[in-house]
């Protein structure tokens, strides 16, 4: 179970894991589902940040009952009645302030569990963050293991953020991963095409019509996050308080700016893959990065001129895999996180995070 910075709705993945005899982990995505939040539970959660704290903890027990419904319904709908082993949740991310040690997702486990029946794998960041991390990014761990085929794996949902292995050439088995949020990306964009009535942008077609404004496109690129080495983590709460005071600088038409943060979030990635090229440059001299790929997933990677405009900032292949992936990589993952956790081995990355070591995270809840 997945459910975005975006609040649009809950992502169910099921799915099958296995080791071949490589001990190459190998999965099969078998179906899936999106659930859209009732206009009650929408507002909810986006004002859940200024409850108290009884409040809160009432929202946290409510809401993972909430979940747990729509995944037994789920279950009973795709006829999955006695298959499911485990359901992994990561709950709604309503507080992620790294700088204080503190990255915060409600869903009660055990409510999930008690509606459900079935064993859940919960609280997935906060071993990470006890050992010093961030909590953040996880989802790199399901690219090391699931996705080596692909250099870079990049998802732009509500925070665009990026993964890759840390050396040029090594193995599947090998390889030690680094990740980080690159930019604001769909919170964004939906929200400015909010304010002309529009969900969101569709294929970035209003992007498309308008023109780039240089002094908000220099505005925002000059945001000092972007020259911080990582690890670095991103949130909803950063993207209130420091971009969006920018855009309501400049009353340029709403077209305007979706073209401009367009071009920003374009740039800022492909600005990313180039440091990064460099680095690996420096240490591997026969190192091509023209071989190399680019994998794209999130609600971005429907955004068609977003996808023009990231193609345009790099030499790599930009790769938009099938809509089942793109639309449920992270649902993906958080399945994968749960199947680790159950196995008692580390399933977040402390090159990823900077924590003191790789941790098995997550609780888990049995009824």
């Amino acid at each position: 179970m997945m459910s975005g910075t975006s609040l649009d709705g809950i992502d169910l993945a099921y799915c099958h894991f296995w080791e071949n005899e490589a001990q190459q982990w190998q999965y099969q995505l078998l179906k899936t589902g999106f659930f859209p939040y009732e206009k009650a539970w929408q507002q909810r959660l986006g004002q859940v940040i200024h409850q108290n704290a009884i409040d809160l903890i009432h929202t946290h027990f409510e809401y993972g009952h909430y979940v747990g419904k729509v995944i037994h319904q789920w279950v009973q709908k795709e006829q999955l009645e006695g298959q499911v082993d485990l359901v992994a949740s990561h709950g709604q991310t309503i507080y992620h302030l790294p700088e204080k040690g503190i990255s915060a997702q409600i869903g009660d486990g055990a409510a999930i569990a008690a509606q459900t029946g079935i064993p859940v794998v919960a609280n997935l960041r906060v071993a990470d963050l006890a050992a010093g991390g961030q909590g953040a990014p996880i989802v790199p761990i399901g690219d090391r293991y699931l996705f080596a085929d692909h250099r870079y794996c990049l998802n732009i949902g509500g925070i665009a953020n990026i993964s890759y292995p840390n050396q040029a050439k090594t193995s599947n088995q090998e390889v030690q991963m680094v990740g980080y949020d690159i930019c604001g990306a769909n919170l964004i964009l939906n929200h400015l095409a909010q304010l002309i009535d529009k969900p969101y942008d569709k294929d970035g077609a209003i992007a498309r019509s308008g023109q780039l404004y240089p002094p908000l496109f220099e505005a925002l690129n000059q945001e000092p996050y972007f020259a911080q080495m990582p690890p670095k983590t991103l949130g909803a709460k950063w993207v209130r308080n420091n971009i969006i005071p920018i855009l309501e600088q400049y009353p340029i038409p709403i077209s305007d700016q979706l073209r401009t943060v367009t071009e920003h979030i374009a740039f800022q990635i492909g600005q990313s893959i180039q440091q990064i090229e460099d680095q690996i440059i420096q240490k591997d001299k026969a190192y091509k990065s023209s071989q190399e790929s680019l994998l794209v997933t999130g609600g971005g990677a429907h955004n068609q001129f977003l996808i023009e405009r990231i193609s345009a900032q790099t030499s790599l292949e930009v790769v938009v895999p099938d809509r089942a992936t793109v639309d449920y990589k992270e649902a993906l993952v958080m399945a994968f996180i749960g199947v680790l956790r159950w196995l008692n081995r580390p399933n977040c990355l402390a090159t990823v995070t900077g924590a003191t070591r790789d941790v098995c995270g997550g609780a888990i809840f049995r009824f």
